[in-house]
């Protein structure tokens, strides 16, 4: 079943799995199916290192990071605001496939 149409069933399951309130909203507000979600490894030569998660997303409004993890973290976590991004950083993302796209890049 593809992401949004199980999206569409589920509305209010992000907040109490735990999701944040703002990806919540974000993808409520997207039920049109216009979002996709992503993974990609930050490459030791991305401008993305160093980058923090604010800064990316003033660029980049809509797309949410939805989980982190480093090479040394065992588990994905949240990134807040001020975290900032280092080569080999495993990024789930959500947000329109051409921001995703341009992202990667």
């Amino acid at each position: 079943m593809p992401f949004c149409d199980d999206l569409a069933l589920r509305q209010a399951e992000p907040v109490r799995r735990g999701v944040s309130e703002k990806l919540a909203q974000f993808l409520r507000s997207n039920r049109n199916c216009d979002i996709e979600l992503g993974e990609f490894a930050i490459d030791e030569n991305s401008p993305l290192v160093g980058e923090t998660e604010r800064s990316i997303g003033e660029r980049f409004p809509t797309i949410v990071f939805v989980a982190v993890r480093s090479q040394t973290a065992t588990i994905p976590t949240r990134p807040g605001g001020s975290q900032s991004f280092a080569a080999s950083d495993a990024v789930t993302v959500a947000g329109p496939r051409s921001d995703l796209e341009q992202l990667y890049l």
